[in-house]
């Protein structure tokens, strides 16, 4: 699904080398987990989620979505390691170009850890990674509640974290 998905739908990257490596990083990230969205809701990416009309584990999400960077990464020599580790536990994700890195963490809104995973768990990653920039992609399958309006009131409340630590929601519904 992720090589039929990339071959199709391609991702043009402009670096600038201007901009200090750590930030040049996140822009592709950003970019990245922007085209993962766009082809979750709008290429029908949704519906790999599901296995008979139930949402699939979390590891699945992960494994599409490091299936889709990988692709991109390649296109803009970055670096990625799933599960990197420094420490405090694996990160799922760790986009580097030498020792400057942006971490992505995946998560089901079915996750019961979905909500402390943002505050606690990324900023715990980013400081044993080293890292400036994390990304923090919750995949809407069902038992959202009120999971988002909870993190986004997180980051309202300690913007200076929320500059770095991006939220995005995905509508991985069917």
């Amino acid at each position: 699904a992720a090589a039929s998905a990339t071959a199709i739908n391609k991702l043009k990257i402009v670096d600038d080398p201007t901009l200090p490596r750590q930030e040049r990083i996140n822009k592709v990230v950003t970019l990245i987990v922007q085209k993962f969205v766009d082809l979750v809701e709008n290429n029908r990416l949704n519906r790999v989620f599901y296995y008979k009309e139930k949402p699939r584990k979390e590891a699945f999400a992960q494994l599409l979505f490091y299936a889709i960077a990988s692709s991109y990464c390649d296109a803009a020599d970055i670096g990625l390691t799933a599960e990197a580790d420094a420490g405090v536990g694996p990160v799922d994700f760790k986009f580097s170009d030498g020792s400057d890195s942006v971490l992505v963490e995946v998560k089901l809104s079915t996750n019961s850890s979905t909500v402390k995973g943002y505050k606690n768990q990324l900023d715990a990653y980013n400081k044993a990674e080293r890292s400036g920039y994390g990304h923090y992609l919750v995949i809407d399958v069902g038992k959202l509640g009120s999971k988002w309006t909870t993190l986004q009131a997180i980051a309202a409340a300690n913007p200076e974290y929320a500059k770095s630590n991006k939220l995005h929601l995905v509508d991985g519904s069917l």
